[in-house]
């Protein structure tokens, strides 16, 4: 008899189809296989992967981001794939912490500038571009950027030249 067999997949609706996060954030996708008339067909198993390394996916559709880029997720029965394309965005800077070793220092001598980039739970963010400019020409910065570590810090040496300088600091992003 026609029309009493299994439905045949025909396409795969993922959802969301794009979305942002932020790195450390999650989202659950969905995915739906339809037959031809655009029914959903029930009880189907899919195999989730990722492209690129901003983030992972597990078994149940679970993206968690990883580090700041693009991630096509692409969901499959047999020959049967959609895509959802997620953007991973760096975590906001909510501070800078700035420390300078020794405290004091005389002049000619070198001190070491550690900048540590934090988001709102104080927690360091990796990968951050901070630029530390002396406001006179008399002090050098060594390097005059770099990027945060995995403990969102950047380290710079610092030559003054002459006492009563001082620094500015800032991040980018």
């Amino acid at each position: 008899i026609a029309g009493c067999g299994k439905p045949t997949l025909d396409t795969i609706k993922v959802e969301p189809v794009a979305a942002t996060l932020t790195v450390g954030q999650s989202l659950h996708l969905r995915a739906t296989g339809l037959d031809a008339k655009g029914q959903p067909i029930e009880g189907l198993t899919f195999t989730w992967s990722v492209l690129d390394d901003s983030g992972r996916i597990d078994a149940t559709g679970l993206f968690t981001a990883f580090k700041p880029g693009t991630a096509t997720v692409t969901v499959a029965l047999g020959t049967v794939q959609s895509t959802a394309t997620l953007t991973v965005e760096r975590e906001k800077a909510a501070q800078l912490v700035a420390a300078v070793e020794p405290p004091e220092v005389t002049t000619g001598q070198q001190v070491h500038l550690t900048v540590t980039v934090q988001n709102a739970e104080g927690r360091g963010i990796a990968t951050v571009p901070v630029q530390a400019q002396p406001t006179s020409p008399d002090t050098a910065i060594d390097p005059p950027s770099a990027p945060t570590d995995a403990n969102g810090q950047a380290t710079f040496t610092i030559t003054v030249a002459r006492q009563g300088n001082d620094l500015a600091v800032g991040w980018f992003g």
